[in-house]
């Protein structure tokens, strides 16, 4: 008998399972990579990548590991939108938001 690799006990015992994760939110995500900025009540304004969306909140990247506050404004450049968020986790430069109001457009110019 020779020696065992730990590839040949997964595989006996049914291996690591490949399935997709269960998805728990309460509308699908779609992936996209849009540019944004957060904004904050104190008036200071973060550039962010959208990473992916849903009708009930985002997964955001910033530039670097800052801790965000609960609540501020997410500001889309390209269409003028913005929309109020909560941070709801955040890992990192990896943040996950839900929109706590509806998009509305805006004439202020937050930087491009």
């Amino acid at each position: 008998m020779g020696t065992r690799r730990a590839t040949d006990l997964e595989t006996e015992v049914g291996g690591p399972s490949l399935d997709k994760p269960v998805e728990n939110r309460s509308s699908p995500r779609r992936r996209v990579l849009r540019a944004g900025k957060i904004v904050l009540d104190n008036g200071s304004v973060f550039d962010c990548a959208v990473r992916d969306t849903s009708e009930t909140g985002a997964k955001i990247r910033i530039a670097e590991p800052i801790p965000l506050p609960q609540e501020f404004t997410l500001y889309w450049p390209e269409t003028r939108m913005i929309r109020p968020c909560i941070n709801r986790w955040q890992h990192g430069i990896d943040c996950g938001i839900e929109f706590c109001g509806e998009p509305r457009m805006t004439h202020r110019d937050y930087g491009k």
